[in-house]
């Protein structure tokens, strides 16, 4: 499989900063919960990379299921007002590494933007090594950016890379048998796959689907805890869990951000074909357990 080269590391972002590279969109994600009315907002206007926009992920979420992605009319909505071209190179960040950042990235793929990064690190990093930041509750570098035309917001998702409830029960039979040709990772901690920790939401069964292999996200992170592993560390770890990239590989987690994370690495090494359990466990585990 070819490599998929979407995590961009500081010292490139900032050569492109310098340059003031058009079409450049800088977006902070936020790392807080999503209950509150503005998550990361304070943190945003306090410090955020030069030109960044603060993204609000959350209002594209699902209001019923915050485990689903909400319907595709409230995304565009929402980039149109922040001017998010799908053409335009988008760089994802987050305030505390790599933690929200591949959900955002996820959600612009599935939308049919070709050009989104990942930045390593998040701000932790690009603080770490001295770059600058700005303040304020909005950009002050501006970068140039083309005019818009009649397709600039076209985003178009793309339902393949979402399976649902009725999906997962119906492939138990395979993720149990034992043959391979099916995987599904599941990202939360290994006390809430085990289910010796209690979920927080009442009514929630502890536990994982059966036939799922846990993963958690912290398998793909560095020593230092902010940036991803290698390529080859990334293809240990899966072969670790003799997980083969060239089957079907679904995702899942909580609400859907740790399981962006697998996606993007499975991404970064080659495999086109991302799935997502639309819903993850937020839904799984209010739902009766299968039988099956």
């Amino acid at each position: 499989m070819e490599i998929n080269n979407d995590l961009i590391e500081t010292a490139e972002l900032a050569a492109l900063i310098e340059k003031k590279t058009p079409n450049l969109k800088l977006l902070e994600v936020s790392a807080n919960p999503p209950n509150l009315p503005e998550p990361g907002l304070a943190e945003y206007k306090e410090e955020h990379l030069p030109g960044a926009i603060y993204f609000n992920y959350h209002v594209t979420a699902n209001k019923e299921c915050p485990g689903k992605i909400g319907d595709e009319k409230v995304f565009v909505d929402y980039v149109k007002e922040k001017k998010i071209r799908k053409s335009d190179l988008i760089v994802c960040y987050d305030h505390k590494g790599v933690i929200q950042s591949p959900r955002l990235w996820f959600i612009f793929r599935l939308h049919g933007a070709q050009n989104v990064k990942v930045l390593n690190g998040g701000l932790v990093k690009w603080k770490s090594e001295g770059h600058s930041t700005e303040k304020g509750d909005s950009p002050v570098v501006v970068y140039p950016s083309d005019p818009d035309k009649e397709d600039s917001y076209d985003y178009k998702r793309n339902p393949e890379m979402l399976v649902n409830v009725d999906y997962i029960n119906s492939v138990i039979p395979e993720l149990t048998s034992g043959k391979g040709d099916i995987f599904l990772i599941d990202t939360r901690p290994s006390e809430n796959f085990n289910g010796t920790k209690p979920e927080p939401i009442e009514g929630m069964r502890a536990g994982h689907v059966k036939g799922a292999i846990n993963m958690p996200t912290s398998t793909f992170l560095g020593a230092d805890g902010i940036t991803l592993k290698s390529i080859e560390e990334v293809k240990k770890v899966f072969e670790s869990k003799g997980v083969r990239i060239d089957k079907k590989i679904i995702s899942m987690c909580m609400r859907g951000v740790n399981a962006s994370v697998i996606m993007f690495n499975l991404w970064r090494l080659g495999k086109k074909d991302i799935i997502m359990y639309d819903g993850n466990w937020y839904e799984y585990g209010l739902r009766p357990e299968p039988k099956n």
